[in-house]
Parts: structure tokens; sequence; C-alpha cells
């Protein structure tokens, strides 16, 4: 693992980070009354497909997630008959949480595991050989409390702590590119870089730092606890930096894992 800065005059901060991403927001929304020179410089547009479930009922939010998957195309370019998929939700903090809330973990701060089972189940449909649900897990009582450990064994889907090592036994440094800021490599459970489809299915919240978590500062919980900690603290503070330089390198950390895996 490596510290060294990279682009030293570029600074990426937490509010240089929010606003790229708000301004390409706002192209999605105006795309169909921009200019035809707007137009054209997006080619090929993006797509966004939004949804409103009232609840979590099973049979719900699998029609929500269909409807979603149809509007953006369906799945038959992303998924490939025989396909290694892994599925990334976001299970921060552990199960320990949920004593400090006052609503379920699982509809305020964690992928609800119906949203990733329905995931799962359009992906089969599509195709997909082998399907894992990974995470860098708090406790392994994150899969059981959460209805994880259903889906799996209702989908025959295998569950990953991606802190761990297996089934493969070593970790695997992956390049980041020319073009990193903080780290040119990353440490990854190698199910990460081998799967052929990688979905990142994160809560939308806000974060103190990152501003809000969706799927790209979901990829935070890829990488291994052990290798990004400072000071064996139980925390991966070696993302986040030192508490003055936090708001500025937990950006480009975010930026460089997702050049490291993509979604």
């Amino acid at each position: 693992m490596t510290t060294r800065k990279h682009l030293i005059d570029q600074r990426l901060s937490r509010r240089d980070f929010l606003r790229t991403a708000s301004a390409i927001a706002a192209g999605m929304l105006i795309s169909d009354v921009a200019p035809a020179r707007a137009i054209q410089e997006w080619t090929p547009r993006p797509k966004v497909a939004i949804a409103r479930a009232y609840s979590y009922n099973r049979a719900v939010i699998r029609l929500r997630v269909q409807t979603l998957l149809d509007q953006l195309g369906g799945l038959a370019d992303v998924v490939r008959p025989g396909d290694k998929v892994v599925i990334k939700p976001n299970l921060t903090g552990g199960s320990g949480w949920q004593q400090w809330i006052d609503v379920p973990a699982d509809e305020s701060m964690v992928t609800h595991a119906e949203v990733v089972r329905a995931l799962a189940e359009a992906v089969i449909d599509a195709g997909a050989g082998q399907v894992m649900i990974a995470e860098a897990i708090w406790d392994w009582a994150s899969y059981e409390n959460w209805g994880y450990v259903d889906v799996a064994k209702d989908l025959n889907a295998t569950l990953i702590d991606l802190n761990s090592d297996q089934p493969y036994g070593t970790f695997i440094a992956q390049m980041v590119g020319d073009d990193w800021y903080v780290y040119d490599w990353i440490t990854f459970n190698p199910a990460l870089v081998e799967a052929d489809v990688f979905m990142s299915v994160a809560k939308l919240k806000t974060h103190q730092l990152a501003g809000v978590t969706l799927s790209m500062k979901n990829l935070v919980g890829t990488v291994p606890l052990a290798f990004y900690q400072l000071n064996n603290d139980g925390y991966r503070t070696a993302l986040h930096g030192p508490g003055d330089e936090s708001s500025r390198r937990l950006p480009r950390v975010i930026v460089d894992l997702n050049r490291a895996r993509p979604v």
C-alpha cells in the first residue's frame, strides 16, 4: 500500500466532489431541453431511473426494481450467460448500531436485503452463472440479522466478507491507473477483480465528509480493514487521513477506488 501524494496541484475537496456530482446530475435532468450542442457533448446520454416504494414488501420491491431495470434498458447488455456477478450492499457500522437508533437499521442506514434479493433475482433471470454478495462487514451478524443469510440460501448465492481473503486464500493488488490521487494500487479480495459484473447498491444517506453516500462512496467498504487503518484503531482511518486532511483526502480516495474497481 502506498500513501504517496499525486497530482498535488489538483486538490479535490469535498465541495469540489459534490459540485461535480451536482453538475453531472443537473446535466442529466436538463438534457431533454438542452441545446443541440450540449446534447451532442453528452452522447451517449446517461440513463437515470427513479422509483418510490412505500414499504419493503418483497413483491413491491421486486416490481419496483424490475421497473427501474426496464427503464434503464434491461440487463441484456450487462449480464451475459454464465457471468460471475458481485453485488456490494452498504452494511456500514455492524449490527451493534441498532441499539443507538430508533428505527430499523435496514430502513435507515444499511441496504435492505429485499432490494439486493430483487436485484439478484433479476441478475439470475438474465443468465448469471454465479452471484456473490460481498461487503467488508463489521461482523457476520450483519449478514444474519439483516436478512442476507436468507437471501443467499434462497438464491444459492455466496456471501463474502471482503475483510477476508476467503475463499481465495490471498488478496490481490489492483492498479488504479495513471491518474491516481492518493493510492496507485488498492488491495482487494480477488472476488471483486474476477467478477464479470460488479454492482454497487448503496443506501442513500448523508455523510459528514463525502456529503452523500451513493454507489461510488459505497466502495469504501470494499477494502480489507487490516490494510487501511491507522494505529490499529478498528476503522478505515487510512482512507480518511488525519482530521484536518479528511475533507480533501476522502473524495480523492473514492475516485481511486472507483478507478481500481469500476462499478
